[in-house]
């Protein structure tokens, strides 16, 4: 009766270039993390009345970045290559791409029967205007605009989001909640292993200093009360 969910880099050669320079400079690599999965823990901060929602966000170097729940559990994530393109042409293209996913996840029959799809998009300021002009809702969907500075202020991030690349959100988030490692191998996390050998090593050192400190002046006003 278990439910699990499969995750992977489909293709970690793209990372290889990172690791082999974090590793040369023998930076301590905590673990490798997946955006759709630490999206997750953005969930109970979006509006969506139903069960089915579908996170939308800009991702710098990705593209366009489409996230399904169900029932607030992730089910599927798809990331579409924006190419490069007018701005006035963004919001269309962004809004297509989101027709394209809803027919995919109804075709898959993921989607509640009779119920609408609850589309969460997370962006700047500017496509948000844009969107605003150019979306109503259906019976099939229903938008939610939010813009990212708004969001990152309610999880506490500091940094400015005037951009609408959600990039920075999802680092805050991440450094924040510090999940368990998903795709990292021993060999990327060694550096991370020394780190913390070193750290329990002096932690230990200057526990046993202290308490020899303690015996040795308990032993010294034994000897004088003596």
């Amino acid at each position: 009766d278990d439910i699990v969910l499969f995750t992977a880099l489909i293709r970690p050669e793209l990372m290889a270039p990172w690791l082999g320079q974090l590793s040369k400079a023998r930076v301590p690599l905590v673990g490798i993390y997946s955006v759709p999965v630490v999206s997750q823990d953005l969930l109970p901060k979006l509006p969506g009345e139903g069960r089915d929602v579908l996170l939308v966000t800009l991702q710098g170097a990705g593209g366009i970045r489409q996230t399904f729940f169900s029932n607030g559990k992730l089910k599927i994530s798809r990331l579409a290559v924006a190419p490069p393109m007018d701005a006035t042409r963004q919001a269309p293209y962004v809004l297509g791409e989101v027709e394209n996913v809803r027919r995919y996840l109804n075709s898959l029959r993921l989607l509640q029967p009779g119920a609408p799809l609850d589309v969460v998009l997370l962006t700047g300021r500017r496509l948000l205007n844009d969107l605003k002009r150019q979306v109503s809702d259906t019976l099939a969907v229903r938008f939610h605009l939010l813009d990212l500075q708004d969001v990152g202020r309610s999880v506490g991030c500091k940094t400015p989001l005037n951009t609408p690349y959600a990039d920075a959100l999802f680092a805050h988030m991440l450094a924040r909640t510090s999940p368990s490692n998903y795709y990292a191998n021993s060999e990327d996390t060694h550096f991370m292993r020394l780190y913390r050998a070193r750290g329990a090593l002096s932690a230990g050192a200057i526990l046993l200093l202290l308490t020899t400190m303690g015996y040795s002046g308990f032993q010294f006003v034994q000897s004088l009360l003596t």
